[in-house]
This record gives structure tokens, sequence and C-alpha cells, in this order.
């Protein structure tokens, strides 16, 4: 980390100028299935598809292939060996059981491959090309498969047109000058369609239907940002013209197209008034394919810096539910990140107001990437996120049998705060198959959380998630979790400050720290301040896991040579009034290392 390398020379001047901080600071009884069988490269992308009876998973591997696992537990490698590559992007989609797949490599240019019809077993068809130079194609895929035709779109950069400013611009991040490309396959690819330009935009969506695949695009129409659309007719196989839905403004990176009970949906996050706090979850409807438009926002939501990604989760009678997770951040630096459910049950003609279904004692923690589901029986609905309360990532899951009106008590499908478990708002995350969700995260190696070990699968009734977690929490609660405890910890900690003892305040670090920072890094930046004493102002017990501590130590700095000027810093006996933090992680209480000059903590909560 770029800190550590100047860390010494912040140090003393920390300690001369006294605005350093004092200090620096259960077994799973239910496995999930690890789904890759190699190294996984998880900045590249990977998914789940589900077919009726059949569960599909597809990665790419630190060794830059494409891999993909049969419902056997089987593997299929993809990507030339012959020569260099540079695989990336990936859709999938399953019908009768068998998976097509959408990839690119960019070597030695921009070329899409498609693989048709992959069966459960038996050997596998060759890739096809689907699109090259006459697109060039970026990562943004999408396929869908309706009886013996197959459907791509794709954003492609050939034809890019310069960088412009629109009449209606705040601020931009991104700029609607690519262009969206189309073409269908028959045949298992033997028959393609030519590709088409569809439009120029940057996010692809669309509506898969048996007349008609309506394609939206967020474009600009006589230099104007707007939301338009074109509609490919599958009788006559050709495009209609472009038609616009409304104007724009800037938006974020969300664009999701939707049908329900016959009613299009698009939905996106707009940017307001010039400003990056200014945002709205907001979208259009259409109930006659698209000739009219009704606009709708959720006012309720102005203002949250929504990311990730929008799940959506409708069951075909005019019941609608949407998942985004975000955060007031822009007007409040320390707001966290946290889910919202949006209901609808009269096909989005009208909304309730956003749930939140984490208690206000948990939103001192993130809460990201949440994924709604219809569940196997009419009424359920399953609802997953993944949930920092435990100090580590954990995924938690909410249930409901009434369409999303009332919601059960979250619970946790990994044993929580011993394991680091995400999610990934580019997967599908969840989904039903007969009576079992199948849901799809991931494991961190370590409490760096930067390097995936591997993706998981669970798959469970909500009945028996609620037994498996009926039976962590039998478990006898560790003794070590009192405040009495904590006293104790906090008193070994200081005292060992005062001795000199940096083994032992090393030791007392977040787990967080120790996994970044080695003991020499650690020691070598200690010994500047001399602490005296110490005394425990007031112990505040906020979580079972969470503790603010406020302390009053006397220190000073006897006197300190600088390698680099020859100036010797010193700094009388000085007492100071502080409040740190300690995590309960691992059965015991842990100082959580707080880096006040940078504002830097390790942990992530």
């Amino acid at each position: 980390m770029a800190y550590l390398k100047t860390l010494k020379k912040q140090w003393i001047l920390a300690a001369a100028i006294w605005l350093c901080s004092i200090p620096f600071g259960a077994n799973a009884t239910w496995e999930p299935t690890v789904l890759n069988q190699h190294p996984f490269n998880v900045d590249a992308a990977w998914d789940m598809a589900l077919g009726e009876h059949t569960f599909w998973f597809a990665y790419y591997g630190s060794d830059g292939r494409l891999y993909v696992r049969r419902p056997d537990g089987s593997e299929l490698g993809f990507g030339a060996t012959d020569r260099q590559t540079a695989l990336s992007g990936l859709a999938m989609a399953v019908a009768d059981d068998q998976l097509s797949v959408l990839w690119r490599d960019k070597l030695p240019e921009k070329t899409l491959y498609f693989l048709p019809n992959l069966a459960r077993t038996g050997d596998a068809p060759s890739p096809i090309v689907v699109g090259g130079p006459e697109s060039e194609a970026l990562t943004r895929l999408k396929i869908a498969r309706q009886g013996n035709i197959t459907d791509f779109l794709w954003l492609g950069e050939k034809g890019r047109e310069e960088p412009k400013a629109f009449k209606n611009e705040q601020k931009t991040s991104a700029k609607p000058d690519y262009n969206l490309y189309f073409r269908t396959a028959a045949d298992n690819g033997k028959s393609l369609s030519p590709i088409e330009k569809v439009v120029t935009g940057f996010y692809p969506a669309w509506i898969i239907g048996t007349e008609i695949i309506p394609i939206f695009s967020w474009t600009a129409i006589d230099g104007q940002l707007a939301m338009a659309m074109r509609g490919f007719d599958r009788i006559k196989k050709t495009f209609g013209p472009l038609v616009k839905i409304t104007d724009a403004p800037e938006i974020g990176p969300i664009f999701e197209a939707f049908e329900s009970k016959g009613r299009w949906f698009l939905v996106w996050v707009g940017i307001y008034n010039g400003t990056q706090n200014d945002f709205l979850l907001e979208g259009v409807y259409s109930d006659d394919k698209g000739q009219t438009w009704t606009r709708f926002g959720f006012e309720p939501l102005r203002g949250v810096d929504i990311g990730g990604n929008l799940s959506v989760a409708v069951d075909g009678k005019g019941h609608i539910l949407l998942a985004v997770a975000g955060s007031r951040r822009h007007q409040d630096a320390k707001s966290k990140q946290d889910v919202y459910l949006l209901r609808s049950d009269d096909n989005g003609s009208s909304w309730a107001a956003p749930y939140q279904p984490r208690a206000i004692d948990t939103r001192y923690t993130q809460a990201r990437f949440p994924a709604v589901v219809m569940g196997p029986k009419e009424g359920m609905a399953l609802l997953v996120w993944e949930d920092w309360r435990d100090i580590r990532p954990s995924v938690y899951v909410s249930a409901s049998t009434d369409y999303g009106v009332s919601w059960s008590d979250a619970v946790p499908v990994n044993h929580p705060g011993s394991e680091r478990i995400g999610l990934d708002f580019r997967t599908q995350t969840i989904g039903v198959i007969g009576d079992r969700y199948q849901l799809l995260a991931k494991r961190y190696e370590d409490d760096d959380l930067k390097v995936v070990k591997q993706a998981l699968l669970y798959t469970f009734t909500w009945d028996e998630l609620q037994q498996r977690v009926k039976s962590w929490r039998a478990e006898a609660a560790s003794p070590n979790a009192s405040e009495t405890h904590l006293r104790e910890q906090i008193a070994h900690y200081w005292q060992a400050m005062i001795d000199d003892q940096y083994e032992t305040t090393y030791a007392s670090q977040d787990p967080f720290f120790r996994t970044d920072v080695s003991y020499k890094s650690y020691r070598e930046r200690m010994g500047i301040i001399k602490y005296h004493s110490y005394k425990v102002a007031e112990v505040n017990l906020l979580r079972p896991n969470l503790a603010k501590v406020t302390v009053e130590v006397e220190a000073s700095v006897p006197g300190f040579k600088s390698s680099t000027t020859g100036q010797v810093y010193t700094q009388p006996k000085k007492a100071r009034i502080f409040t740190e933090t300690w995590l309960f992680l691992d059965g015991d209480w842990y100082h959580e290392y707080y880096d006040e000059y940078n504002d830097y903590r390790h942990s992530q909560y």
C-alpha cells in the first residue's frame, strides 16, 4: 500500500504535532459446493445459468481460459492454447437443459465466440465466430434462446463517434458514443443473420419477446441525451425505426429493461443538476409495445448513490420486486451502503415505500449486492445480500410469503463472523430449480479480502436454512464476548504499550491489519511515542461484536532524530482523551487499527 512507503515520515510528523492516533492499533455446519476446479480470476466475468433441471457455471481461470462446469461437476475449457489470448465478457442462456455461451477474445482482434447447445454429457460443440472487425465487440454481452433461435446483443467499439457535448449534459462519466450490435443464429449456429448496428449507446438492454425484441439505449437524438428504442420484428426479421422514449439525464451504471404481465419497463439511475449527489432511480413503462410511455421515479430514494446492480423479480401476475443498494455518502461521508427493496402489487402503476431489511442497529456496517427472486410457491420471494454486520462479509437472506409485503428476520447462509463469504453484483446470484434455491457466492482467501479462492453454490429450501441457523444459534456463546473480558483485553493491550511489549500489542490488533502488515513493519514504526499511563473512561458495547472505548493516556515524545532531516522531535508528557474501536472476532476482542493521519482502517465493514 502506498501509505506504507511514507509511514515512518508520517509517524514522526504525527508525533511532533500530536496528530497521531495514540496506538496501533466456528466451524460451519453446512458446507456449500465448490464450483471452480482451477484457480479463479475474480476480476473477470463469472456466472451461473439455470435450466429447468440443470445448474451450469462458467468462469475464467487465472490461466486466461474460460471454464464451463456441467451439471455433473465436470469442466470443459475453452480458448486457444496455441496462441496468446485475452478472453473476457460472458453471457449464457439455457433452453431444453442445454447451455449456450457467448464470450470475446480481444486477440489478435476483437472476436465474439458462440458455443451452441452444450449438452450435459458428450463432446462439446466447436465455438462459432459470430462477431469480428465489423463491430469490435466489447465485454457487455447478452444472449437469449427461444426454440431453435439464439439472439445476440453486444456493445461494440467499431464506428465509435468522437466524444461530444450534448445539450442536456451535466457531468459526464460516460457518453453514449459506442454502438449496439445485434444478430441471430439458427440451427445451432449454422445459419447466421447479418450483423446489424442498431443504435448508438453505452448500455445494451432488451426484452425477449415471441414477436418483437425491443432494444433500448441511452443515446443522443438531435444532440440531446434521450432514452430510445428500436424493435426487431421476428417474423419480418427487420428492425423498425429509432423511437425516442423520453429526454434523459446523465445516468449511472444501472440500465435495465424487463417485462411484467405484458408491460415493458426500462429503469435507470439519473444524475441531475450537474452534481454527483442528486441521484434518482427512475424509469418508464409502456402498455402498447412502446408506442406510448409513462415516466415514474422513486422519490424516497432521491439522493441515494445507487451502485452495483438492479435485481428484478416478477411473477407474471403483476407483482414486481426490485432490489438495490446505495448510500447517501455525498451528504454524509460516514453513510454506509444499505439494501432497499421496492415492491409493486399493481404491475408498476404504484409502489410501496422502500423497505430496508436490516434493523437500524446493524446499519453501522455496509450491505451491498442484493438479489431478489420469486420462490417456488405462490407468494414466496427470497431476498439475499452481502452483509458486513459480522465485521467479515457474510451472505444474509430474508423470506416473504406474501409477495414481499412482509419479510422474515434476516438469517445468514454461512456461519457468521468465522467465514469470509461475499457476493458479486455481476452474477445472477440467486435462482430456483424445483423447490430449492440456488445461491452463488464467493469465498475470500484471507482477511486481506482481495483474493477470491472459491466460487460457492448453496442449495437449500427456506425451511432447511432456518433449521441450520437455529443450530448455529444454539451453540454456546463465547464467554470472551463479555464486557468483563473486553476490559481485560483493553488493560492487557495498554499495559503492553506502556511496557513497550510490541509483540503483545501486535497480537492484539485486528486480523485485517495483521494480514496486511507484518510484525517487522509494525515494530519499525513503534517507539517514537512513550506511553506512561492510561485510564479507561468508558466502555460502550454497541453490538455483541463491536465496542467503542474511551481512553485517557499520558504520553510523550522523549526525543527522536529524523534520519532524513536530522531534526530532533520532542514533546513533553501530555494527556489525551480519545475513542477507539474494539472488534470481537474469532472468539476474542481485538483492537481495531486506525491510522488517524490518513483516516484509514484495514477493516472494511
